[in-house]
């Protein structure tokens, strides 16, 4: 709208400035006119006097009693006048100071010699002799033609002025109306098409909020003496009429307060508060029917002196949550009763297998001579699966009691790092093994997780180094960059991430095992050679997961294995 009143007041302006220079080309016309008028009586003036002066210079009292008396009569009447029409020329061109001059010089020479003209003619000055006086009427008839001639060009020059004036002003009052003419036409047809476009989109729209599932109103405020008092619907979608319990046409014009069922719900009262605070709300309302209870997301904002509603049932919501809530209780539960069950179970079981390794110990030190060579060797098997069946006891039970109730609090990778290298130093001398690491960052974590992650990972490089090369294990960090990120699949626009890499020379593994090596009880080499439960890695990507990052590996046999950790710089949301 903003933009229509515009374009028509430049159009407006436009259309002054043409009216202006018409009106300016007419003034001048004017002027013109005067001018032309005046330089035409000051040109027939010059003339005049040169006819005056010429029946001066003929005129003579001595035929007067002639028989051509009559004749002369009107050259003495033309003398007479000279000093009349010098004192009407000298008026006329008294702006013009050149012509000015001229005048006044005819004038001195024409009153030198007009008491001699008004007694004798030309011929009777010849005659006696005074021919001295011809040379000043001879440049007075000059100074004549020259005031004609100065007038003539003169009124040229304002005739040539004019018509250049008067062509650029209407060239440019042409240009003027065209450009507004095309600013009107433009806008018109403009807003004759955003017309039609917007009769089409209110069509449009009207049968979006028609066949639209939420409800949408829109009430306007009632006051009185600026207190807001109730709420007058003006607009109400079909929608509304299962909240409102009334056909929606019916609800137009009717006040908010005498609705039935609506008066005490509270909705007043957020419509007031959006419409003082100017700020939308969003709230949850129950509506009670009977026996029969329904709930409804309802969404308010202002809009003028009023507010729009926007509202849907979420009945079936509530009731999933509600379900939601009692299942998470329910298995929060079955966890605890698990974790009792599980530490309890792992308590009876390490019982017994303390009892087994203890006799089977005892067995072998004191009977180990009696027994033959198959003996020995089933001996050696009992307590070789009783020590196993301890490590996955212990693993099993670190695995399960793995959670994030645990605080995040700041801690120092580097330092976390170096009390795994320390507490594994006598397993890194047997394998003459070389670590080297990057300094790592401080991030918020669980300290206790982030040191069961690195032991596992770097007793897990030293666990499968070759047996004919040092083991060489790099630790290696990077704060991603955005690009970085991208090419990561599972971490997090928006999100800055570390990326920690564990890169050994060992005996690797197969790619094609990259996901599987995480899973439970997953194991990819003889467990007779290489010990373990197989819940190393699975319990590192349970930490890495507990404080919002991934893990992967790569490998390749005989040449050894990464494992790439990525975890954020922040804390995450969990």
């Amino acid at each position: 709208m903003n933009r229509v009143v515009l374009s028509f007041l430049i159009s407006f302006v436009l259309l002054l400035i043409v009216i202006a220079l018409s009106r300016l080309t007419y003034d001048k016309g004017q002027l013109y006119t005067r001018q032309v008028e005046r330089s035409s009586s000051v040109i027939k003036l010059y003339d005049n006097l040169a006819i005056q002066l010429r029946s001066a210079e003929v005129y003579s009292p001595t035929y007067e009693n002639s028989s051509a008396k009559k004749l002369y009569a009107i050259y003495k009447t033309d003398l007479e006048r000279i000093e009349a029409n010098l004192d009407h020329l000298r008026d006329s061109i008294s702006n013009n100071k050149e012509q000015a001059v001229i005048v006044d010089s005819i004038r001195v020479l024409v009153q030198k010699h007009l008491p001699v003209l008004r007694l004798k003619n030309m011929v009777e000055m010849i005659a006696s002799g005074e021919t001295d006086r011809f040379a000043d009427l001879e440049k007075a008839h000059h100074l004549i033609d020259e005031g004609f001639a100065i007038e003539k060009k003169l009124l040229e020059e304002r005739r040539r002025e004019l018509t250049e004036s008067n062509r650029l002003n209407n060239t440019f009052s042409l240009l003027l109306a065209i450009l507004a003419m095309v600013i009107i036409t433009v806008t018109f047809f403009n807003q004759f098409f955003l017309s039609r476009k917007s009769r089409w989109l209110e069509g449009f729209l009207e049968s979006i909020l028609n066949t639209s599932q939420n409800g949408i109103l829109h009430c306007k405020a009632i006051r009185v003496n600026g207190i807001i008092t109730d709420f007058k619907i003006m607009y109400a979608n079909p929608a509304t009429e299962e909240l409102l319990g009334a056909e929606h046409r019916k609800l137009i014009a009717k006040r908010w307060k005498k609705i039935e069922g609506l008066k005490d719900t509270g909705l007043f009262s957020a419509f007031h508060k959006v419409l003082m605070e100017k700020m939308p709300l969003q709230m949850e309302y129950l509506q009670v029917t009977g026996n029969t209870e329904r709930w409804y997301s309802v969404s308010v904002a202002k809009m003028d002196d009023g507010v729009t509603v926007a509202f849907y049932e979420i009945t079936a919501v509530k009731s999933y949550q509600q379900d939601l809530k009692k299942n998470i209780a329910a298995l929060e539960q079955s966890n605890k009763e698990l974790e009792e069950y599980a530490y309890a179970a792992s308590h009876d079981l390490q019982e017994p297998l303390r009892k087994i390794r203890t006799f089977g110990g005892f067995l072998q030190d004191t009977q180990n001579e009696k027994l033959d060579e198959k003996g020995k060797l089933q001996l050696a098997k009992i307590l070789q699966s009783a020590e196993r069946m301890t490590l996955l006891i212990r693993d099993l039970l670190s695995f399960s009691s793995l959670q994030q109730k645990e605080e995040f609090v700041p801690t120092s990778l580097t330092e976390i790092l170096d009390n795994v290298l320390q507490d594994l130093d006598l397993m890194i001398q047997q394998k003459s093994a070389i670590i080297t690491h990057d300094p790592l960052p401080e991030l918020n974590a669980i300290p206790v997780q982030m040191n069961q992650l690195f032991y596992n990972l770097v007793s897990n490089s030293l666990k499968f180094a070759r047996p004919d090369l040092p083991l060489h294990l790099d630790i290696s960090c990077r704060l991603l960059t955005t690009e970085d990120i991208k090419d990561v699949p599972g971490l997090q626009n928006g999100i800055h991430y570390y990326e920690i890499v564990f890169s050994d020379n060992g005996i690797g593994f197969n790619a094609d095992y990259a996901t599987q090596i995480f899973g439970l009880f997953k194991r990819l080499n003889d467990k007779i050679i290489y010990a373990g439960s197989g819940i190393g890695l699975a319990l590192c990507k349970k930490v890495v997961t507990n404080h919002g990052g991934i893990i992967t590996a790569n490998g390749k046999e005989g040449l050894g294995a990464q494992f790439y950790i990525y975890l954020p710089k922040t804390r995450p949301k969990i």
